[in-house]
């Protein structure tokens, strides 16, 4: 169980999920494959905040049919995506920041199954969030973090 209580001068929602993250880093996994790489270098300690951090507002821009992205900003990573509406499909678009280049840089997915994948992944870190830290439930910085 993570018991920690939040100062509201000095945490925000991004300390609840570097957290849970640090709690979980070495019981789970987080991987990200594509652009002609099997498995990204991110990890659940560094990137997985990160990624979550920005989820919510992402869903709901994708919800919305409305272009969006996702910054994987953390040293060794340091990738953009670029996901725009087309249709019943995104086009998602890999911008490295690092010698590493995208092959194919572009990719396409069915904008509902994109919108399941991201919302099944958001339910299943609240699940784990909510079993090892069941005060966070009612927390009002999550509450504001899932409805951007």
């Amino acid at each position: 169980m993570l018991a920690k209580s939040y100062s509201p001068e000095l945490d925000d929602v991004r300390s609840i999920l570097n957290d849970i993250c640090n709690f979980i880093e070495n019981k789970c996994k987080f991987l990200i494959s594509g652009f002609g790489q099997e498995y990204w270098p991110v990890t659940v300690y560094a990137d997985l905040p990160v990624f979550l951090e920005q989820l919510p507002n992402v869903i709901k821009q994708i919800s919305l049919g409305n272009s969006t992205e996702i910054e994987f900003y953390e040293q060794g990573i340091e990738r953009r995506l670029l996901l725009e509406p087309n249709g019943d499909f995104y086009k998602l678009t890999c911008i490295s920041q690092t010698n590493w280049q995208p092959d194919p840089s572009n990719e396409t997915i069915n904008a509902l199954e994109l919108k399941n994948m991201l919302s099944e992944f958001l339910e299943s870190f609240l699940n784990i969030t909510y079993s090892i830290a069941p005060h966070l439930e009612n927390n009002q910085w999550l509450k504001n973090w899932l409805n951007p």
